[in-house]
């Protein structure tokens, strides 16, 4: 679905003069922002070999990476590497980085990437990352929802449009009762759209730690 025709659905299932087009467009790309950081699209995913330096137990990240990694595979070694999500937990799980041992745990510290050990020589880390997602600007811009499948931008968008303005419609209502119909009713739509579109990307329930066997067959090298 276009985008001219998404925004022209919002505004006659919200029926609310007090809200521009503008602010549709606000919701719509709170929800892309929401959508990207929950979900692997294809089209926004990319990976890179980077090096950890003999001795050293840092390397620099790709520039062009948003969210991530996701997973990490070391090439050296042929062996995963399990990415840790929080640097709090990392730091306290691995105390002394300082010392010598392969790149088997890694965390993202800003604009680098931290290795629990640092190695006695050159290795080479592959990882999995997400792109930043292009910010929609105007109805006309139909190309920046490339990497969501097209029958599925009206679902998602309208509904997710709806769900936050009938948020603050019914929670700013004079006397209204603890029910929020039509909140509740976006959000139950938002929610279906949502699991239409992991049944589309196939994705599973959770994210995996490692490289699945079927993406490396047993085995991974830079061709890769």
């Amino acid at each position: 679905m276009q985008l001219e025709r998404i925004l022209k659905l919002i505004e006659r299932k919200v029926q609310d003069a007090s809200y521009k087009e503008s602010d549709f467009l606000d919701f719509i790309n709170l929800g892309l922002g929401e959508l990207a950081s929950t979900e692997v699209f294809p089209k926004l995913s990319q990976n890179a070999v980077i090096s950890f330096a003999a001795e050293t137990y840092q390397a620099d990240l790709p520039e062009d990476l948003e969210t991530g990694p996701v997973r990490a595979y070391n090439l050296t070694r042929k062996k995963p590497v399990q990415v840790y999500d929080y640097l709090t937990v990392f730091l306290e799980r691995f105390k002394n980085l300082d010392q010598f041992g392969d790149v088997n745990s890694v965390c993202r510290d800003g604009n680098i990437l931290l290795g629990q050990h640092k190695p006695r020589i050159e290795e080479e880390v592959r990882i999995w990352y997400k792109l930043a997602i292009p910010e929609v600007m105007t109805k006309y811009d139909d190309d920046d929802l490339f990497y969501i499948p097209f029958i599925l931008r009206g679902p998602l968008l309208i509904n997710y449009a709806c769900m936050q303005a009938f948020s603050e419609i019914e929670d700013g209502a004079e006397g209204r009762s603890a029910a929020m119909p039509n909140f509740e009713k976006y959000s139950q739509l938002y929610l279906e759209a949502r699991a239409n579109l992991r049944r589309y990307l196939g994705t599973p329930d959770g994210n995996p730690e490692f490289v699945p066997d079927w993406l490396t067959h047993g085995d991974i090298t830079d061709e890769i």
